[in-house]
This record gives C-alpha cells, structure tokens and sequence, in this order.
C-alpha cells in the first residue's frame, strides 16, 4: 500500500494548521473496506478512562508502532494492516506530512494507535503534549450519521462555545493537524443511540522518544 499525502487533499490554517482527505482520498474505498472487516476489535485494550485533569476520555485503544518498532500483534493481522502501518510509519511519509503541516522538523519517532469509541465515550478538549508534532486520524467507520455524534472539533481556544471546525468520522476520511500550544481539539461524545463504535487508526509524529499518546 503506497499512500501520497499530497493527493486530493484540503490545507486549512483556521482554527490552525490541518489538512482533510475526503471519502477515499487517502487510502483506495477497496482498501478501506477490507481494513472495516477485519478491525481487530478483539486486541483492544479493555475501556480506559481517566477523570479530571487536563483532559477525560474513555477510549478502548491498542498499540500496532511505537518507538521501539512494531508490536507483536502487528503480524498476526490481515496483510492489509501491515501494509497501511508500514505506509503510515515510512520516513518519506512522515515527511511530507511535516511540509504540507508546516513543521520545520520531520518526525524522529511514531506511534501508530486502533481506537474505539463506544456509546457515551469521548474526549475533553485539550492540547497535545509539546514532543508531539502531529497527530492523523484516518477513520474507519462505514455510514456514519451525524446524530450518532463522535466527531473531531477543532477550536479557537480553551473557551470558546462551539468548534470551528468539526469533522464527522466517515468511512475512510482522514484529518490530520500540527501540534501546537493553541491546538485545542476534541473527540465529542458518541450518542446513547449510536448502535456501532467510532473507530480510526491513529498516527502520532514526535520530535523525540517519547509517546504513547491516545488522542
């Protein structure tokens, strides 16, 4: 799977610096389906939750990268899967996505991360830690309706009522955004009624060694 970041994409500097692939802009609709059947809900971690603070979220998540290289769990999934972390984590990719973000510094290390919200779950608003470079949410979830909630919302600031941006998470959209000290963002609640999970892979750019992020 080669994926070009410089294709079909949107650049937006408002709130701040993200970039938006539509439907299948990013990775191929055949692609994205074979990744919707065999999510592998079953590696996810059991539900996290952590109250209060800088942030609250409740999120089942599960590691495929991180700075020490693939997790054991990577080779046991469908070759699809392989081949879109192997994509996500190429230095080419990496740096491209820096340029198009803005970023001065490619990314030295990655995280690449399944997440799972279920009804009711979320996450607060807040701003990433200053390690991160970027984050990209590539979504995974097959017609999704905007009553069931769960979208990205972007903001002006810690404060402000309404978002400035809000993306819902359709079947093979992608947003990705740079880090910065006025990045506020959020993952909005999924409805009661919601009758599937918001699912996406996740993928983090560091300027260092750390990680384990679950935004």
């Amino acid at each position: 799977m080669i994926l070009d970041p410089r294709r079909s994409m949107r650049v937006h500097d408002h709130p701040f610096r993200h970039v938006v692939y539509e439907n299948f802009a990013l990775i191929p609709e055949s692609d994205v389906a074979h990744l919707v059947q065999t999510f592998p809900s079953g590696l996810l971690s059991a539900r996290r939750s952590r109250p209060g603070g800088d942030k609250s979220y409740a999120v089942r998540t599960a590691t495929l990268y991180d700075m020490q290289g693939p997790s054991p769990h990577l080779s046991e999934l469908p070759q699809c899967w392989r081949d879109l972390v192997a994509a996500v984590v190429d230095p080419a990719y990496g740096d491209a996505m820096a340029s198009i973000l803005g970023l001065e510094t490619p990314s030295s290390g990655w995280e690449v991360r399944l997440s799972e919200y279920t009804s009711g779950a979320g996450m607060s608003r807040h701003t990433d830690r200053a390690h991160k470079l970027f984050s990209q949410n590539i979504y995974l979830c097959p017609e999704w309706q905007t009553a069931w909630g769960g979208g990205l919302a972007l903001y002006d600031g810690p404060d402000t009522p309404e978002p400035a941006v809000h993306f819902l998470p359709g079947p093979g959209v992608s947003v990705a955004f740079a880090r910065s000290d006025d990045s506020w963002h959020e993952v909005l609640p999924v409805s009661g009624s919601c009758p599937l999970p918001r699912r996406a892979l996740l993928v983090h750019g560091y300027r260092d060694q750390e990680g384990h992020s679950v935004c």
